[in-house]
Formats: C-alpha cells, structure tokens, sequence
C-alpha cells in the first residue's frame, strides 16, 4: 500500500510547495512515472489470466484467425505484435498505460489545475479501473482523446479517435 500512498503523498507536496514552473515540469515527470507504475504491474487485474491466455493462445493462430479470438480486434493487434516482436505480455499492459495516461494527460492539462484531475482520478480510475481493466482503460484514452477534438471542433478527428476506441472495446 506504501507506493499507493506514496503517489498521493507526492501530488500534495507539490501542489503546496513548488512554484509554478518547477510544478509543471514535476507534474510532466509525475505522469511519465504514474505510466510505468500502471504498466510494468504484473498479475495484477481481474481480467489477467483472460488477457494473459489470449496473449499466449495468440500464437498458435494466423494472422487473420486471430480476430475471431476476441469481440476487440485492435486489442488482438496490439497483443501479436507485441508477441511477434516477443516483448513478454508486460508490453500489453504498458501499451495500455501509455494511451489511457496519454489521454487524461490531455484532459488534465487543458484545465485551471491540471493536478486536480489527476487528484481526483488517482484512487479508482487509475490505481482501479487503468489497473484493472486493461481493454477497457486502452478505449477510454482514445475516448479522452476524442473528446479534446470534439472540444476543438474537429469533428472527423473525434470520430475517428471514438471509432479507434470501439476496436478495443466494444462499449466505446
């Protein structure tokens, strides 16, 4: 529990103590840091053993059978390449980590203070939900994208950044 602390701990310290250069700097180091806490995790999920197994089934298929493995065709994608490439499954998670903080990274940074959408999304919708549900984490990043488009008024970017979230996860 001590790590998990550890991030809140870190956030008030430099909300209260640094000024706001040196604050923004820190919250960029905060967030590549929180992507490598999300994405190096091992057996840690509750969908890890499905994930997993799809992972290892994925090579004893063909490139075009393996999107009958999976409703998500862009999470199978991901997952061959990254087991062609022999990357270990810890790659899946890390690729997960990556778009999903990448996409509340944009949300956060164009509000007044970006540390309080981090703040509020530490305890369930990172440590939880990015954590938690690997598929579903990678679809709400493009999600998040989508909507800083539509925010922009560019609507063919937002619907294809929301087309991009459904092949990952049908709820998108």
């Amino acid at each position: 529990m001590i790590p998990y602390y550890l991030f809140l701990f870190l956030i008030l310290l430099s909300i209260f103590s640094l000024n706001k250069k040196s604050n923004i700097v820190f919250f960029n180091i905060y967030v590549f840091v929180l992507i490598f806490f999300i994405g190096l995790r091992y057996e840690v999920g509750g969908d890890w053993d499905n994930y997993y197994t799809l992972y290892l089934k994925i090579n004893n298929y063909s490139f075009f059978e393996i999107f009958f493995l999976n409703k998500e065709p862009g999470f199978v994608l991901v997952n061959y390449i990254l087991r062609i490439l022999n990357l270990g499954f810890v790659s899946t998670n890390l690729f997960a980590a990556v778009i999903f903080i990448y996409g509340l990274y944009f949300v956060c940074v164009r509000q007044k203070y970006p540390w309080i959408g981090i703040i509020i999304s530490i305890p369930y919708f990172i440590f939880v939900f990015s954590m938690g549900a690997t598929k579903q984490s990678i679809a709400t990043g493009f999600i998040f994208i989508s909507f800083i488009h539509l925010a922009d008024k560019k609507n063919i970017q937002f619907a294809l950044f929301v087309l991009l979230a459904s092949l990952f996860h049908y709820s998108a």
